[in-house]
């Protein structure tokens, strides 16, 4: 009987064993398999909140990111991923099963990258939303009801499209992108408003047209306050700004360089013909335009013409402007 038992005892070990050694062969096999195997294009899936490790890899198995949900599952269990945040993700084609669960575990979830560069126009920005395929928030700055739903007292969204990298969730409304600019944009002016100086006595819109205008002309961030300064020198003894880059913005599609004619055209835009500020920004300007804006350099100069390097030089009178327009030979020069 003792011997019986002994015998039993081997073959159920031995069973245990071969039964093991089948299922690891195997598991390996499609643990291997489901590494090597790729994803047919790039697929998103949402990923709900309290969908467990099934249901996520049945949703997998559906759009064909994994052959198997099951074996899936058990990777899942081996590895300890069987936790995942919710979130739209984008898998790509070639990606292992191990990247998937890691993926789903970090919550790492698709993401898009935008980015706004400073003295970019309303035009322009809408036109690289559109380059990135976020076609919703192209029309919604387009939208003339958009500024007043926005809670802005403007009639367009120019000026208040803060410059900066933009990050979104691939199938988020578009149109959040917008707003977030916005957001962005009324902050930084806020808490650059605050800096004003006593006895400033522009309004808080009127600093960002003059903000738009010196972003335009100057990419020399030292020169900033000195090309505002100019501007609030012209505004005070009540001369016109005189300034190329609003005719050029009032010029539509414009292309080329600007001749006598543009420059003596009517338009609102043309400050060569109008006294004052333009009636909008005419891009939208980062925080250190806005700042030298607000913060205009003390000086008696009233002029200014590019060197042809991308600084300027700066003058007191008409008689020395003049002068450095035939040195430096920019025609249509202040």
């Amino acid at each position: 009987m003792k011997r019986f038992f002994d015998n039993w005892r081997l073959i159920t070990m031995g069973g245990v064993v071969l039964g093991s050694f089948i299922v690891s062969s195997y598991l390996y096999k499609d643990f291997r398999g489901f590494r090597e195997y790729e994803v047919p294009g790039s697929v998103e899936l949402a990923v709900q909140k309290g969908w467990g490790i099934q249901k996520t890899a049945h949703e997998l198995a559906q759009l064909g990111i994994v052959s198997s949900p099951t074996w899936f599952v058990l990777l899942g269990v081996v590895r300890d991923s069987i936790l995942f945040q919710a979130g739209y993700y984008r898998f790509e084609k070639g990606m292992r099963v191990d990247a998937i669960l890691d993926r789903l575990r970090r919550g790492d979830v698709a993401k898009g990258k935008l980015v706004i560069a400073e003295g970019l126009t309303l035009r322009e920005v809408a036109d690289h939303l559109k380059k990135k395929d976020l076609l919703e928030a192209a029309m919604a700055v387009a939208d003339p009801g958009l500024p007043a739903r926005l809670g802005l007292e403007a009639h367009s969204l120019e000026g208040f499209l803060f410059p900066n990298t933009y990050y979104y969730r691939i199938k988020d409304p578009k149109d959040d992108i917008i707003l977030r600019m916005v957001t962005q944009g009324k902050k930084v002016l806020d808490q650059e408003w605050m800096t004003r100086p006593p006895g400033y006595t522009l309004s808080i819109y009127e600093t960002l047209i003059i903000a738009s205008m010196i972003e335009k002309e100057t990419g020399n961030a030292a020169e900033r306050p000195h090309v505002s300064g100019v501007f609030h020198n012209r505004l005070r003894r009540k001369m016109k700004l005189q300034s190329d880059p609003t005719v050029v913005y009032g010029i539509p599609n414009f292309m080329g360089s600007l001749t006598r004619a543009q420059l003596l055209a009517p338009t609102p835009y043309n400050t060569y013909t109008i006294p004052g500020l333009p009636p909008t920004p005419i891009c939208n300007p980062g925080r250190a335009s806005i700042h030298a804006a607000l913060h205009p350099e003390e000086s008696e100069d009233l002029y200014f013409v590019s060197r042809g390097d991308g600084t300027h030089i700066f003058s007191r009178n008409l008689s020395e402007h003049n002068k450095n327009v035939v040195r430096f030979q920019h025609p249509g020069g202040r």
